[in-house]
């Protein structure tokens, strides 16, 4: 019987080659600290936010949420069941953030238009001392990330070096000067309408999170659908 030439040989020896792992990255100190600190901060924020009517407070405690979102690990040595949870959860996340990115834009043009509302001053300047402290500590957070081989987690900042620093420097540069300017009311009462213009900052800086994490969802997805051969000859 003529031999088929594209069956594999048997002679020749083949393993399987679980790149996944290469992945999996222990958490350090500093991004379990970031965890559980975001966590604190956004809580913290948002009630600050809403007892003291400053909508500038939620909008940051949503954009540090955010931006931690786009940080987080797929597990790609997981089933593809618990995969595709992942990705659905995050999708539903993602979906969630781009609707209070839309309340915040129409809330603020609210805002705008009356000028009839006060800030409690108080839990304003609490709320954003705890935020420039979350702020730091997630810029630490990134360069640590920017640091490891990225390999398949590639965003829409850290494809290149230029990127990442534009992200670092000009994103959390913005968020740093968002956040102080909002002390201004603070300082007179006269300046509230920046409570409205940092809301509107704030959101589209939740935008760019949004459409960051939403490209790695297509790219997660794709790896999924597609998967890569799981076994290689040597």
């Amino acid at each position: 019987m003529e031999e088929n030439m594209f069956d594999p040989q048997p002679d020749i020896p083949r393993i399987r080659i679980d790149s996944t792992h290469s992945y999996q990255k222990r958490e350090s100190m500093l991004e379990k600290l970031n965890t559980y600190y975001t966590l604190a901060v956004v809580i913290a924020q948002l009630t600050l936010g809403v007892l003291g009517n400053s909508l500038t407070l939620v909008a940051d405690a949503t954009r540090i949420f955010a931006d931690h979102l786009e940080l987080f690990q797929y597990d790609r040595a997981a089933t593809p069941g618990k995969r595709l949870t992942e990705i659905i959860t995050v999708g539903i996340t993602n979906v969630v953030l781009f609707l209070l990115f839309i309340a915040f834009l129409l809330t603020a043009s609210g805002r705008a238009a009356t000028m009839d509302f006060d800030i409690n001053r108080m839990y304003l300047l609490i709320g954003t001392a705890l935020a420039m402290t979350a702020n730091t500590l997630q810029t630490l957070c990134h360069f640590r990330t920017w640091q490891r081989e990225r390999g398949y987690n590639f965003t829409l900042y850290t494809g290149s070096k230029r990127n990442q620093l534009m992200h670092g420097f000009v994103y959390h540069f913005v968020a740093y000067f968002v956040l102080v300017s909002s002390l201004l009311i603070i300082v007179n009462k006269d300046y509230i309408i920046a409570d409205v213009v940092t809301t509107y900052i704030t959101s589209i800086l939740i935008l760019t999170n949004i459409s960051s994490i939403g490209y790695q969802l297509y790219h997660e997805y794709f790896s999924l659908e597609h998967p890569q051969d799981e076994y290689e000859p040597i």
